[in-house]
């Protein structure tokens, strides 16, 4: 269903905190859309997400997402060599 994925990152706890309440007040346009936070203040959004945060006052930058599956095997063994399993 989505397909174009993308890393945010919020500006503040404050403007995590507003996103976020985004996704579960049902009167929201972004109620119910998946999404999933990787650490600190990043959440990996389909790219429709982001566009709907542009206009709502909330600071965040974005960076593109990649499937571990459109990865070569020498680059997933670099990238745990660097990062570790997650």
């Amino acid at each position: 269903m989505y397909q174009d994925l993308t890393a945010v990152t919020f500006a503040s706890e404050t403007d995590l905190t507003n996103a976020l309440a985004r996704f579960w007040d049902e009167g929201e346009e972004l109620f119910g859309v998946p999404r999933d936070v990787i650490g600190g203040m990043t959440m990996v959004l389909p790219e429709e997400a982001v566009q709907c945060l542009h206009g709502i006052g909330i600071s965040f930058t974005t960076a593109g997402v990649i499937s571990a599956g459109d990865l070569t095997a020498i680059e997933r063994d670099l990238l745990r060599q660097e990062q570790g399993h997650h």
